[in-house]
């Protein structure tokens, strides 16, 4: 799977707006389907993006993560990306 900048910082965007330190569902977008949004949301957690609420997968299954929280890395992500698009 391709890394998706912009489904990246939606999800950053939706846990910035919703996530308050308790298990938030994974978002919903059209254009994205389940499983890319859970793929990028793992993205954002290995980046240091995010607090989740992780459950590993078996041999068959994929891990699944819910949102906890944004971190200090993900606000200022988001920053730099609010700067970056006013130039």
């Amino acid at each position: 799977m391709r890394l998706q900048k912009k489904l990246l910082h939606k999800i950053l965007r939706y846990a910035e707006e919703n996530a308050k330190g308790q298990r938030l569902a994974p978002p919903e977008f059209e254009c994205y389907d389940k499983n890319e949004i859970n793929y990028h949301i793992g993205l954002c957690y290995e980046a240091g993006f995010l607090h989740v609420f992780h459950t590993p997968g078996s041999s068959i299954s994929v891990d699944e993560y819910a949102i906890k929280n944004l971190t200090w890395a993900g606000h200022l992500e988001l920053e730099e990306r609010k700067y970056a698009c006013q130039d």
